[in-house]
C-alpha cells in the first residue's frame, strides 16, 4: 500500500514538473516568436527616399530673406547619408527665417510618431541653429512645438555632423505655459489631462508643412549657415528617412575633333518656300501628387482609388498608418471596400506588406501597385 503512494507521489511529481516545463517552455517559444517577429518588421518597415531638387518627396523650401539660401548641396564633409545635404542659410539678415516643409504628415497623431530624429553641421553656433518645427491641433487651438539642438542634454557642435533624437528630446510649446519642457510623449500626456482630442500634426493656413526645420528669427546678428541631412520619422514602427541630395548632372562625354580639310565652294541653291507650320500639341498635365493609380468600382458602384483607404480621393502618408493601426489593433479591423482598397498587393490580406507599399507610393519609389496589374 505504501508503495502504491509513494508511487502516485512520484507521477503527480512528475506531472507538475511537466505541466510546469510545458508553460514555460510555451512562454519562451511565444517570447521567441515575438521577437524574431520585432526583428523582421524592423527590417521590413524601415524605407530611404532620396529628396533632390527633381523629386522634392513632399519638401518645400521658404526663404524670406533677400540674401538668404535654401537649396541642395555636396557635403560637407562626409554627410550621414549619401553625398549630400540641405543647406540653410540666413544670409545677412537674421530677423528673417529660412525653413524646409513636409507637407505630408498633416492629420499624423504625435502618439504614433516611434522615432524622428535628423543630422546637422552647423557652421556657426547662434540662436539660430537648425530647429525641429511642428504645428499640432489640440482642442484649445492650434500650438507650435519647438526643439532646439542648443537646449539638449547634447552640446551642439561645429564643423561636425551631428544626429539629434528629437523623439526623446526637449520640446517646448507656445501655447501652454504649463507645459515648462520635456519629450513628445511627455507633451501628448500633459495635453490629454485636460482634453481628450488627439494631438495632431496641421498644416499651415498657407498650405507649407506643419512639420519642419528652421533657422530664423533671430537678431540680426544671429546669421546661420549650416546643413540638414537624414531627417527619420518612424510611425508605429514604420521608419522613413529622408536623404538629402543635389542633382548630379550626366557627365558629358568628349568627341573627337573632326580634322580640318579645304572644303569646297558652296553651290547656291534656291530658297524653299515657307509653308505654316503646324502648332505643338501641349504637353499633358501630370496628375496631382498622391492620385490613386488605379480604381476598382466599390459595392455603391463608384470608382474607389487603390491605396486611398479613407476614400478622400488621394493617397498619402495617412492611408498607410490607417493600415498600420488597424493591424496593431488600435482601429478596428477594415472590412469591405476599405479592406479592398488596402490591399494593394491583392493576396486577400492587409497587412504591413500593404502599409510598406503604400508609403513607397507616397514617397515615389514605386509609381503603382500590383493590383493595377490584376
Amino acid at each position: 500500500m505504501k508503495k502504491r503512494l509513494k508511487v502516485g507521489t512520484r507521477l503527480r511529481r512528475v506531472r507538475k514538473l511537466e505541466t510546469r516545463h510545458f508553460i514555460l517552455g510555451t512562454a519562451l517559444v511565444f517570447s521567441l516568436g515575438v521577437f524574431v517577429f520585432s526583428l523582421l518588421t524592423r527590417q521590413a518597415f524601415a524605407a530611404v527616399a532620396v529628396v533632390s531638387p527633381s523629386n522634392m518627396q513632399g519638401w518645400v523650401f521658404e526663404v524670406n530673406s533677400p540674401d538668404g539660401i535654401g537649396t541642395f548641396v555636396a557635403g560637407p564633409a562626409t554627410p550621414p547619408g549619401g553625398i549630400g545635404s540641405v543647406r540653410l542659410f540666413t544670409g545677412t539678415n537674421g530677423t528673417l527665417a529660412i525653413a524646409f516643409h513636409n507637407i505630408s504628415y498633416a492629420s499624423l497623431k504625435l502618439s504614433d510618431i516611434t522615432k524622428l530624429d535628423y543630422s546637422t553641421y552647423a557652421q556657426t553656433i547662434s540662436a539660430n541653429y537648425p530647429r525641429l518645427i511642428m504645428d499640432v491641433t489640440t482642442e484649445f487651438g492650434t500650438d507650435t512645438l519647438y526643439f532646439d539642438p542648443t537646449a539638449q542634454s547634447q552640446a551642439a557642435a561645429k564643423n561636425v555632423w551631428q544626429n539629434w533624437n528629437a523623439k526623446d528630446g526637449n520640446w517646448t510649446a507656445s501655447l501652454f505655459p504649463g507645459f515648462t519642457g520635456g519629450t513628445l510623449s511627455q507633451y501628448v500626456t500633459y495635453v490629454g489631462g485636460f482634453s481628450s482630442q488627439n494631438v495632431t500634426v496641421i498644416n499651415r493656413p498657407d498650405t507649407t508643412g506643419g512639420l519642419r526645420m528652421e533657422i530664423g528669427p533671430g537678431s540680426a546678428g544671429d546669421v546661420f549657415d549650416g546643413n540638414v541631412d537624414n531627417f527619420t520619422i518612424g510611425i508605429l514602427g514604420v521608419d522613413m528617412t529622408y536623404d538629402f541630395e543635389p542633382d548630379v548632372a550626366p557627365t558629358p562625354i568628349p568627341t573627337p575633333s573632326p580634322s580640318l580639310s579645304p572644303s569646297p565652294t558652296p553651290i547656291p541653291t534656291p530658297s524653299p518656300s515657307v509653308s505654316p507650320s503646324a502648332s505643338p500639341a501641349p504637353s499633358p498635365t501630370p496628375p496631382p501628387k498622391g492620385t490613386p493609380p488605379c480604381y476598382f468600382t466599390d459595392s455603391q458602384g463608384a470608382q474607389r482609388g487603390y491605396g486611398d483607404v479613407n476614400n478622400n480621393r488621394i493617397v498619402n502618408a495617412t492611408d498607410a498608418i490607417l493600415v498600420l493601426r488597424s493591424i496593431f489593433g488600435i482601429n478596428p479591423v477594415l472590412t469591405g471596400d476599405n479592406k479592398k482598397a488596402a490591399d494593394v498587393n491583392v493576396n486577400g490580406r492587409v497587412n504591413a506588406s500593404d502599409a510598406t507599399l503604400i508609403y513607397q507610393f507616397v514617397f515615389g519609389i514605386t509609381n503603382t501597385f500590383k493590383a493595377c496589374s490584376k
